[in-house]
């Protein structure tokens, strides 16, 4: 279900986005609502996604075995979160700015969300889950370059367009597959037979 109303929520937020690019011009100075609804449109579909893992993990288990790793992604989340950010902060205004903000804390926490329900669970569910994740960030790092840094760069838009395509192929194919459960992980110990 959590996946669904990702998908239907993204979907209205990529027809918002399109109705902007179309639609009426907005005046310099005037507040774009277009821009501030279909990037909440886009936080709200991820974290379907990001409940959508969280729901299925035992989180008392994940803590107890993965508190170093989690404290780490943490860190490394505020940081990239800051960084990535930083390309903007001469570009918008601070609404827009903190609405970015908060944007990309959400694509590190859904990267890292699927990280740990990976390190978790070990299985091919969690794998596909989690390589779509990394295709959505680096789309979203590229998009960011595309509308910001290089402006229109075509290459840049086929790019990004591109890791979106290949991270819902994945999101699709995981959503056809169970979580098994915790695997165990593996070792380098001979099997008796």
């Amino acid at each position: 279900m959590y996946f669904f109303w990702f998908l239907v929520i993204f979907a209205l937020a990529q027809l918002l986005s399109v109705y902007a690019y179309y639609g009426p011009q907005i005046e310099y100075g005037e507040p774009d609502y277009y821009y501030y609804g279909a990037n909440l449109l886009y936080i709200v579909s991820y974290m379907f996604l990001i409940f959508k893992i969280l729901r299925g993990l035992d989180l008392k288990a994940v803590f107890s075995e993965l508190s170093i790793p989690i404290l780490i992604l943490v860190v490394l989340d505020v940081f990239c979160v800051s960084i990535v950010s930083a390309t903007t902060e001469n570009v918008f205004s601070f609404y827009e700015y903190a609405l970015e903000y908060g944007y990309n804390a959400v694509i590190m926490i859904l990267l890292s969300v699927t990280l740990i329900n990976y390190m978790y669970r070990n299985d091919n569910k969690s794998m596909l889950f989690l390589v779509g994740a990394i295709c959505i960030v680096f789309s979203e790092i590229i998009q960011l370059s595309y509308y910001y840094i290089l402006e229109n760069n075509n290459d840049l838009g086929f790019i990004y367009s591109f890791f979106l395509v290949v991270a819902f192929v994945f999101l699709y194919l995981q959503s056809q597959l169970e979580f098994t459960g915790p695997e165990p992980e593996y070792t380098d110990e001979q099997l008796e037979v």
